[in-house]
């Protein structure tokens, strides 16, 4: 027999982000990327952890928070690089029907986005829920 779930519990923070999402599109002035290396980009999260893949390389992972009561959401994604030097990208998301967007500098030490659009300093990036 499942576990109930106790209804008075407040939803885990982050719930919504749970699970693997596949690139749809990403726009970045920087880096050009064909329509099936995007396919090919996947960003899970599980816990307080995530990776991001491109294809079966894990391209970057570590830990992630959230505030869900700021608006945009904001999320940031802290990562150890092979030197041992933390660094941590500063973003917003949003799931809505259409999937998973986020929106971050693209470059080392940017500032947090305040909207979701991609310009010269911002990659904004959508993916869809894998089941």
């Amino acid at each position: 027999m499942a576990a109930s779930v106790n209804a008075s519990e407040p939803p885990k923070k982050g719930a919504d982000l749970q699970g693997t999402w596949q690139g749809v599109e990403v726009w970045d002035a920087k880096v050009k990327r064909d329509a099936e290396s995007v396919k090919r980009m996947e960003i899970e999260f599980q816990g307080d952890k995530f990776v991001v893949r491109l294809g079966d390389e894990e391209f970057l992972s570590g830990r992630f928070s959230l505030d869900d009561n700021k608006e945009p959401k904001t999320l940031n994604l802290e990562s150890v690089g092979q030197d041992g030097e933390t660094s941590t990208i500063p973003a917003i998301y949003k799931i809505n029907k259409d999937g998973l967007s986020i929106c971050h500098p693209n470059k080392e030490g940017g500032s947090r986005p305040s909207a979701f659009k991609a310009s010269a300093e911002v990659v904004l990036l959508t993916f869809s829920k894998q089941e």
